[in-house]
């Protein structure tokens, strides 16, 4: 498991290899930030949140890619949608500084982003336009009924 301030990777050793040099130890500093990019901060923060990013190489296909973790600011309204689109644009600039062989991304986590409201629309835009694919509209979906917020239930509802 790698990442820091809430946004983690953990993943299946037997199926993915760390590709990335991330310590499991950052002596006496919070992160490393050979494994973390750090977001614009929010309205009372001292430091920003924290990006967990890594890259994997699938043991079975051999085939490499980007994983990353986020976790936007929060909250309704127009400036926390300008700060979560600065926060994702600084989280994708970064990485693609990072994947000089083009590899590709998988960005993950709670981006309280939502593609169909004219409050909070924009971070989901940008990531659009760069080329990535929201899976709530994937032509395949798996148990799409489901939402990705369980208001921490252990159990959904219809399962």
């Amino acid at each position: 498991m790698h990442g820091s301030q809430g946004a983690r990777i953990a993943y299946d050793t037997s199926r993915y290899a760390l590709e990335s040099r991330c310590p499991n130890s950052t002596g006496n500093r919070e992160y490393s930030s050979s494994c973390a990019i750090e977001m614009p901060p929010g309205p009372g923060e001292k430091r920003g949140r924290m990006a967990a990013v890594a890259q994997f190489r699938d043991r079975a296909t051999s085939a490499r890619f980007w994983f990353v973790s986020v976790h936007l600011t929060p909250e309704a309204g127009a400036s926390r949608d300008k700060l979560r689109t600065r926060q994702v644009k600084h989280v994708v600039q970064e990485l693609e500084k990072r994947n000089t062989a083009k590899l590709p991304i998988v960005l993950v986590g709670d981006l309280n982003t939502w593609r169909g409201r004219s409050s909070g629309k924009n971070p989901h835009n940008y990531l659009a336009r760069r080329g990535f694919v929201d899976s709530f509209v994937a032509k395949n979906k798996t148990k799409a009924q489901f939402s990705t917020y369980n208001q921490w239930r252990t159990r959904m509802r219809g399962t």
